[in-house]
């Protein structure tokens, strides 16, 4: 099914034993997991804890919901150009990041 959500496929053929959730949980950095749209799609405790949003109040939601307005372009420019061709790569490498909670 080529339209289905990877972390949707990643948990269908895992099934029961691998428990993807409080993994991502135990995760020390905060996460935040977005579709080729922008819209969240996972985010982690670590990043409920930063944010100061539950995570039912983020997942769904687009990802400019955490992104200062002066920088939701340019954001939004970056997010493009990486789904254009994805590569593991640093994000904000050398940047002060900043964001809304």
């Amino acid at each position: 099914m080529p339209d289905q959500d990877p972390l949707d496929r990643l948990r269908e053929l895992s099934g029961p034993d691998l428990l993807l959730d409080p993994l991502i949980d135990a995760l020390p950095d905060a996460l935040v997991m977005i579709d080729a749209d922008g819209v969240i799609r996972l985010v982690n405790q670590q990043c409920e804890l930063m944010f100061e949003h539950m995570r039912q109040a983020m997942i769904g939601q687009p990802l400019n919901m955490l992104i200062p307005q002066d920088l939701r372009d340019r954001h939004s420019a970056h997010r493009d150009e990486y789904f254009d061709d994805p590569q593991v790569r640093p994000m904000g490498h050398g940047l002060v990041l900043r964001a809304l909670h």
